[in-house]
């Protein structure tokens, strides 16, 4: 387990959510609202506008997959680590190169 990953728990940035499941949905929801929006901001060449609704994007997908395995977070910083944690290290999905 991660230092940063450790803290976060420690420091409640990333805990336990029994209710995530039922609102995973809605944030994936708003992360696909928020990609679609750019389609419009980079046919106005709004490349700046764009690079903000993409970031919001990826934090609402992260959000949900967090929310469905039942944890919540209280720092975007905190995110990358659980995602890590959750997803990639369990699943076996780092591999060394």
């Amino acid at each position: 387990m991660s230092f940063e990953y450790k803290d976060c728990i420690k420091t409640g940035k990333i805990r336990e959510f029994s209710g995530g499941a039922g609102i995973a949905p809605k944030e994936l929801s708003e992360a696909r609202q928020d990609f679609d929006t750019t389609r419009l901001s980079v046919s106005r060449e709004n490349f700046k506008w764009v690079t903000v609704q993409m970031y919001y994007s990826m934090l609402h997908a992260a959000r949900s997959l967090l929310y469905f395995a039942g944890f919540s977070e209280q720092s975007h910083y905190c995110l990358m680590p659980a995602l890590k944690e959750m997803f990639v290290k369990r699943e076996g999905l780092i591999r060394p190169f």
